[in-house]
This record gives structure tokens, C-alpha cells and sequence, in this order.
């Protein structure tokens, strides 16, 4: 007799001495939605409980007991994948499978495609993050929103709403989408306000355009590489919403489940947070004009110089001077009396250079000033001025670095 079989009839053997009758099941433990691939065996008059019909061994050797309103197990005598709930009880020392899906198991001859963490980058948008590889982008032309639908397993790929003893559907289910849409001069307040003033005005436009959050309390975050200040709605039908500032306008990120698999909710919750964590704008003056007063000492134009580019980024707080900002993550820094110095070697070194100054309250004016391969930016946050020097290599990262300063509050 084949090894799996007489295995079988000796667990319905035991079965029988060990089963008590057929026992009414208290409320359950655990339930969960699982896909499994195996084969089903008849429990015959054996009765474990008022449902349960057959048992269910899995390739992984994991036996459950299983019965199905939709199809008769009997009529499965091969390998086959099955998808449904998963309920552990009290009273069962197995889990029972109630199957609401079977499709015959065939070994894949298809290689998986590898999915990739990859950059995307919106210049229209002035945005990039990090998305993976097997994720649809889909741009409508005339909204500017940007959606990128995440894949579903495939023991989801049907959306099966049939009822019991009725043919399954063949309905295709929606996707969980990441949504992105830029809004212009949606707001009153300016990046000089304070973050709380900055809050209140988003929240005044949430409510005027967002009747689904209206009852919704708020949260104050900070979102992405440069930590920028923003405001996060989480909607009781799982669905969270994002909003930063950027000057006048406002950006929305927001996760939208749609449907009816809460472990994949969670999982695809955790990716739209990994999602916030990568975002960050692209330096403005890469995709806009910009409003900043731009001179040269020498009376030439601005020059063109490859700018050297940095993926991570941390953040320090100045408990002296009240302040927090971000700088590359890779770097180091050391603080003064007049400001700080940054630079990629340790600063501790007596022959470290340091690459970029930041100086407080020098009285420059707002604006960039080159004068050759240096430059010289400065930003007034509140009531103190910063001004970030270096190579013209660098500015990018020194308008990153400025535009990432928060005025912190003494404890």
C-alpha cells in the first residue's frame, strides 16, 4: 500500500477512537483567509463536528479538516489549490478549511519575475519616491492623478461573490491603490508659517473638499527622505490620507483599499508607509520657476554644474539653537557657536574638510549668491535666517538641507 495512503487510513483510524461524538463549536480562536495546495480525503461517518467533511493535507504535510456549501470534496481526488477561511476552535485539534475556491495544481514552468525596489520620479508633479517593480502606474491627463495599483495574490486574482451552489463569477476585483494628485494654491498660509498654523489650514481644506473626513480626528507627521510636516487622516473603511505643503500648494498621498482581504489591507497599509518613507520633492528648481532672488558677484549667469545626488538622508536636532534639519546620511557634523560644518569625513579629524557651512543670522537676504564654483543660500524660517556655503556641485543638496529645517520648542 502507497506510504501517503496507508498514512491517511491510519489518522482515520485514530480519528475515530479520538472523536467525541459530533461537538457543538464555541466561538472561534483565530480566522483567517489562507491558500493552500494539497489533497482532500473523505472523513466518511466519522464526525468531528457538524461541518467538517473531509481532511485536508497540504504539500507541506499540514492536515486540516475541511468541508465545502460550494463543491462536493469527493469529486477531488488530485492535487488541487484551494482558497478559504481558516478557523481554529476550542473543541477541534486541527483548524477546519471551509473552501470557497478549488482550481486544479499545476507545477509553474514559468520563471517568477524578480520584484525590484525602483525609483519612480514625476517631474510634472515634482515628486519621486521608491515603488516596486510589479506595481501598474496609471496617469490621467486631465485630474494630473497619478495611481499605482498593487498587485493581488493570486488566491485573490476572482472576485468570487456567488452564492453557495451558484457557478463562481468572473469578475475581476479592484486593486489597493496608492493615489498621488497635486493641488495648486490650495492653501492660504506660506512655507513661513508656523507648523501648526501650516496644520490648521490643511485640516480647513480637508474639510471643505473631503466630506468622508469631516468626523475624522487628525494627526501631525513628518513624511519622507526631508521629514516634511503633514497631516494624516486614517478613515474607518481603511483608506489614509496624506497632505504636505509645499508653499501654497498642497500634495495628497493616499491609500485606498478596496477590497475585502484584510491580511493583504495590512500588508499593502506597511508598503504605502515604506512608500511615505522614500517620498520626497524634487528641488523646485528642476521642475518650476523659481520665486528665490537669484545674483552673481561676477555678473554672469547661474552655471551648469553636475550636481552630486544622496538616497538617504538623516536627521539631527540643535537643542542650543532650537532647530532640527536633515543631512546626508552617509555625512558627519559638528556644531559651534555661530553655526555648523558638514562634511564626509569625521569632523573630530584635525585634517577634515569641511564640504558645506551652515551660519545663523548673518543678515544676508533671501536668495542664492554665486560667486565662481561657490555658493551661498539663505532661508529665513520663523524669525532666524540660515545660510548653507559650498561648492555649486552641492547646491541641490544645500536647498534639500534648508528646505528640511523645523523650528523646535525648548523642553
Amino acid at each position: 500500500m502507497n506510504f501517503r495512503i496507508l498514512a491517511r487510513v491510519s489518522l482515520l483510524v485514530t480519528l475515530l477512537f479520538a472523536s467525541c461524538g459530533n461537538p457543538t463549536l464555541s466561538e472561534p480562536l483565530t480566522r483567517e483567509y489562507e491558500t493552500y495546495t494539497g489533497t482532500f480525503t473523505s472523513l466518511g461517518s466519522i464526525k468531528i463536528s457538524s461541518s467538517a467533511t473531509h481532511l485536508f493535507e497540504t504539500n507541506e504535510g499540514e492536515v486540516l479538516y475541511a468541508f465545502s456549501d460550494r463543491y462536493d470534496l469527493d469529486d477531488y481526488d488530485t492535487p488541487m489549490e484551494a482558497y478559504g477561511t481558516v478557523t481554529t476552535y476550542t473543541e477541534l485539534d486541527k483548524p477546519l478549511f471551509e473552501v470557497s475556491r478549488l482550481t486544479e495544481a499545476e507545477e509553474s514552468t514559468t520563471e517568477i519575475e524578480e520584484v525590484t525596489k525602483v525609483e519612480y520620479r514625476n517631474v510634472e508633479l515634482g515628486v519621486m519616491s521608491k515603488i516596486y517593480s510589479n506595481w501598474e502606474v496609471e496617469t490621467n491627463a486631465q485630474s494630473g492623478l497619478v495611481s499605482f495599483k498593487m498587485p493581488l495574490p493570486p488566491s485573490i486574482s476572482i472576485d468570487d461573490t456567488s452564492a453557495p451552489g451558484e457557478e463562481p463569477s468572473e469578475s475581476i476585483p479592484l486593486q489597493d491603490t496608492i493615489d498621488l494628485i497635486y493641488f495648486k494654491e490650495a492653501l492660504k498660509t506660506t512655507a513661513d508659517a508656523s507648523i501648526e498654523d501650516r496644520a490648521a489650514d490643511i485640516q480647513n481644506y480637508v474639510i471643505q473638499n473631503y466630506q468622508d473626513l469631516d468626523t475624522v480626528t487628525p494627526d501631525q507627521i513628518t513624511v519622507g527622505v526631508d521629514r516634511v510636516p503633514g497631516v494624516r487622516y486614517k478613515a474607518a473603511a481603511g483608506d489614509v490620507y496624506v497632505f504636505i505643503p509645499r508653499n501654497k500648494d498642497l500634495m495628497e498621498l493616499s491609500y485606498h483599499y478596496l477590497h475585502m482581504d484584510d491580511a493583504l489591507r495590512i500588508q499593502n497599509t506597511n508598503l504605502f508607509s515604506g512608500f511615505l518613507n522614500d517620498f520626497r520633492f524634487i528641488p523646485a528648481d528642476t521642475v518650476e520657476d523659481t520665486t528665490e532672488t537669484v545674483t552673481t558677484s561676477d555678473d554672469v549667469t547661474a552655471p551648469t554644474v553636475t550636481q552630486v545626488e544622496f538616497s538617504k538622508f538623516s536627521s539631527f536636532s540643535s537643542t542650543a539653537f532650537m532647530f532640527s534639519m536633515s543631512y546626508p546620511a552617509a555625512w558627519y557634523y559638528a556644531g559651534g557657536s555661530t553655526g555648523y560644518s558638514f562634511s564626509d569625513q569625521s569632523l573630530d579629524d584635525v585634517n577634515a574638510q569641511s564640504i558645506l557651512k551652515l551660519e545663523f543670522n548673518t543678515g544676508d537676504a533671501e536668495g542664492t549668491v554665486r560667486n565662481g564654483d561657490l555658493v551661498s543660500i539663505t532661508k529665513k524660517v520663523e524669525s532666524r535666517t540660515y545660510s548653507l556655503t559650498g561648492s555649486a556641485e552641492y547646491e541641490m543638496l544645500m536647498k534639500t538641507m534648508l528646505d528640511s529645517i523645523q523650528t523646535t520648542k525648548a523642553e
